[in-house]
């Protein structure tokens, strides 16, 4: 439980730092994000996550589930900010 929580604040503070000019993704996606970061081996490196395909198919899969309509495009632009430029990105959920 302890790993879990350490990891989910580890997370987010590396969100917080990469973060160009808009806030979190909606809190509805977090818990897809941290769930795609407990399956890959990237850790928190998001230039890695980036270019992990499971990490974002993961995250693709599950926002649909988890957010409205109305919050998917909040974290849609949230992941192609931290991801510009790279391999597969912009991408549409």
């Amino acid at each position: 439980m302890y790993t879990s929580i350490a990891l989910v604040a580890a997370f987010i503070v590396s969100m917080l730092g990469a973060v160009n000019a808009i806030s979190l993704p909606p809190s509805c996606s977090r818990s897809c994000f941290i769930s795609a970061v407990s399956a890959s081996n990237c850790g928190v490196d998001f230039d890695c996550l980036c270019k992990d395909t499971a990490f974002v198919q993961k995250v693709k899969t599950c926002v649909p589930t988890a957010c409205t309509a109305e919050q998917t495009p909040a974290v849609v632009e949230f992941a192609n900010t931290q991801c510009d430029g790279q391999t597969g990105f912009p991408i549409e959920i």
